[in-house]
């Protein structure tokens, strides 16, 4: 019933949050095309992560998907 129960990946999601949060800090033009960069590569790895965690645990995996965002 922890963060999991939550977020499928919260490790991604806090990345997100401090990539953010360093931006409002600087407002630099170029750290928001990076930060948008890379989280585009981490949402792409997520969808891998997804594809290869239901090939293993097929049922399993999807239940969990359908009670997490």
């Amino acid at each position: 019933m922890g963060i999991y129960s939550k977020i499928r990946h919260p490790i991604y999601m806090s990345f997100y949050l401090v990539c953010f949060g360093f931006w409002l800090m600087i407002q630099d033009i170029l750290l928001l095309g990076l930060f948008i960069i890379g989280a585009i590569g981490l949402y792409i790895q997520a969808l891998d992560e997804e594809k290869v965690l239901l090939t293993l645990f097929e049922d399993e995996y999807e239940s969990y998907m359908n009670n997490t965002r």
